[in-house]
């Protein structure tokens, strides 16, 4: 996912990651790490403060930088803290839980121009082809290829906004899920073990993407499950 990320925002990560690993350090050391200047490195701290909140990266008495979690928080939401700000991600949230006719309309909802946008498209296509085998079209906008590969996508893409699940849902829509997943859980066909929450990330996934193409036809291995979706189609706006 960081690779969708500006040269920016993947420098400032890159402080996250090295405070994280390498708390308590002295800011000629993070600067001797990743060679940056130190107006730079003061900006990116700066910054990075006002992503994070209300995490922080604080300075002591000695002078030496750590990375600050209160409130139960933790690196995966600093991490998500990223995505809500960093627009390559507003972008594909925009085009994951809305669809637009156009590149102009997803323009104004960002807040931005056209040639920004089509520019954004454009270097996030070569990401998408080269790990995800699918992308962006321009005309629909809309996102095509591999399927599978296209819900994968979403469900990491909502995990690592959202965490859980239950932030993601609202509250009826969380006890929705519940139901659905111990009444499903015996007939699907999944791999491995899996618990509410990545229930909760897969099947909302496959919502979203069946509000952009309006069939379900490509998962029709799990075909009683959808069937129990269409019962509360209320709860999804479909």
């Amino acid at each position: 996912m960081r690779a969708l990320l500006s040269d920016s925002f993947q420098r400032k990560l890159t402080v996250i990651d090295f405070l994280y690993d390498n708390p308590y350090q002295k800011l000629t050391t993070i600067q001797e790490h990743f060679q940056y200047n130190h107006t730079t490195l003061l900006n990116d701290l700066a910054d990075l403060n006002s992503i994070i909140s209300p995490c922080e990266i604080i300075k002591t008495a000695n002078l030496e930088y750590f990375l600050h979690f209160p409130n139960n928080t933790n690196i995966e939401y600093v991490y998500s803290c990223f995505l809500q700000v960093a627009p390559e991600f507003r972008l594909l949230q925009q085009l994951i839980f809305n669809t637009y006719p156009s590149t102009e309309a997803l323009a104004e909802a960002l807040y931005v121009s056209n040639s920004t946008v089509k520019r954004m498209i454009t270097r996030i296509n070569q990401i998408l082809l080269e790990k995800f085998s699918f992308k962006i079209q321009t005309s629909p906008l809309t996102f095509s290829g591999d399927e599978t590969k296209i819900i994968n996508f979403f469900i990491a893409f909502l995990k690592e906004s959202y965490v859980t699940s239950t932030q993601l849902l609202s509250k009826e829509q969380n006890i929705f899920f519940n139901q659905l997943f111990e009444e499903s859980l015996p007939i699907l066909k999944f791999a491995g073990n899996i618990d509410i929450d990545k229930f909760s990330f897969y099947v909302y996934s496959i919502v979203l993407r069946f509000k952009q193409v309006g069939s379900l036809a490509f998962f029709s291995e799990n075909r009683q499950l959808y069937s129990n979706l269409a019962d509360y189609s209320h709860l999804f706006d479909l």
